[in-house]
């Protein structure tokens, strides 16, 4: 990403937004500003999206990646909400990407008071004498305990005046917009009781200690284990021993979060090894999965250089990078995706994907991709596990083009055999 570029637009999103506040009266003017800003702020979210797209297409760094978008999607933020567009970046690579070589609460604690987060849950109207409470209940609800982890209305009341105060510059000095504040004046004192535990009022300290005390106990264990596992191994993952032995290193390493990602690989391991290998496809692909390996699976070696045509796909099947508007993330199952609408969608998009992809690399590398045919014994290809009915038709067809997208549509191709 060109980091410079991004920065200039932020630059001239946040000098947008001022003159926009700035202008008292509705009229032709404030429309023109409003315009000006969603403009930029689209093109944010349009270059962080083609960063996102090009580390997930990476061979040497995917697996990261792949971990960045999982704690994205469950800590999700809905990029055109509000100011979160100029943050999105930050959240992304310093609240997410910052915290992954730590525990649940480094990330927790990160994500909880992130611009984006504040702005996105509204804690930024969660002021004294006037609570908002839905950071407050989704913070519980999930991203920690899960709707099932015991947690009551007095409790929901009682951290969202602990959050009370937390709120981001968007007024003043141009060099601190965007950035997180607490405003003492605007925190609700007192000590509160959250799930049993009470918490004294240490003002801007009672927060992360709620934070450190919610990461720890064993709802959140296992509501984060069982996300983790449906993520990996699809609804298969749902079986108790598989979240079980997530939430055991969850708790045994306090949160560490490349313990329970190599893990959740285990897992996954053991069922393509083990005795019902043969009848385990492994998570239907959301679009996601399904667009960055079906590009991946043409390009093979060859380095995609614009992912415009990957963002389109996306839209059309459902699921645009940072733009799920509801705060529980896309859907991690797979089998929330399995329809006759997705199924038909990717049946007609799959001929574009196979013809686009060598408009997408290097110039060097497209002559190359456009006369490629399916080597069924090729090792890429071999994994995808085709059956001998689909290998059937692929023979039987001459052009490569048209052979490429049956791959692509075929049953075998909709699972996900890999993590990402």
């Amino acid at each position: 990403m060109d980091r410079e570029a991004l920065d200039e637009l932020r630059s001239q999103y946040w000098n947008a937004w001022q003159v926009f506040q700035s202008v008292r009266q509705p009229g032709p003017l404030k429309d023109r500003l409003s315009v000006r800003a969603r403009q930029l702020r689209n093109r944010i979210v349009s270059m962080v999206s083609h960063a996102c797209l090009k580390a997930l297409l990476d061979e040497k760094g995917s697996d990261l990646a792949w971990q960045r978008w999982f704690w994205f999607n469950h800590f999700n933020v809905h990029a055109i909400k509000g100011n979160i567009a100029p943050v999105l970046h930050s959240y992304e690579q310093e609240a997410i990407a910052g915290a992954l070589s730590g525990r649940f609460s480094d990330l927790l604690k990160a994500v909880t008071v992130h611009p984006a987060m504040l702005i996105y849950l509204d804690n930024i109207r969660n002021v004294k004498g006037q609570g908002n409470e839905n950071h407050a209940r989704e913070l519980l609800e999930l991203h920690t305990l899960g709707v099932d982890g015991g947690y009551t209305q007095g409790d929901v009341s009682a951290t969202s005046k602990i959050m009370s105060g937390w709120s981001v510059q968007l007024r003043g000095d141009p060099e601190s917009l965007g950035r997180t504040n607490f405003n003492a004046l605007q925190h609700e004192t007192g000590p509160r009781q959250v799930l049993g535990r009470n918490f004294v009022d240490t003002g801007e300290g009672m927060l992360p200690a709620l934070l450190e005390h919610l990461a720890g106990l064993p709802a959140t264990a296992r509501h984060v284990s069982r996300r983790l596992c449906l993520w990996t191994l699809g609804h298969a993952g749902q079986v108790p021993e598989a979240v079980d032995r997530v939430t055991a290193v969850y708790l045994e390493t306090g949160g560490r979060l490349s313990a329970l990602w190599t893990e959740c690989r285990r897992l996954r391991r053991e069922r393509q090894q083990g005795r019902d290998a043969n009848v385990w496809q492994g998570p239907f692909k959301d679009p996601l999965r399904y667009v960055t390996s079906a590009v991946g699976l043409i390009a093979g070696d060859a380095g995609i250089e614009d992912v415009r045509a990957i963002e389109r796909w996306l839209r059309v099947l459902g699921q645009p990078l940072y733009l799920r508007a509801s705060p529980d993330g896309y859907p991690l199952g797979g089998d929330e995706w399995l329809n006759a609408g997705q199924l038909t969608q990717r049946i007609e998009l799959a001929r574009e994907i196979v013809t686009s992809v060598p408009r997408m690399v290097a110039r060097a590398d497209a002559g190359g991709l456009r006369r490629q045919k399916v080597d069924l014994a090729e090792g890429r290809v071999r994994a995808l596990g085709l059956s001998p009915r689909t290998q059937g038709l692929i023979r039987q067809v001459s052009d490569p083009a048209d052979a490429w997208a049956l791959v692509l549509a075929s049953p075998e191709f909709m699972y996900s055999q890999t993590h990402g």
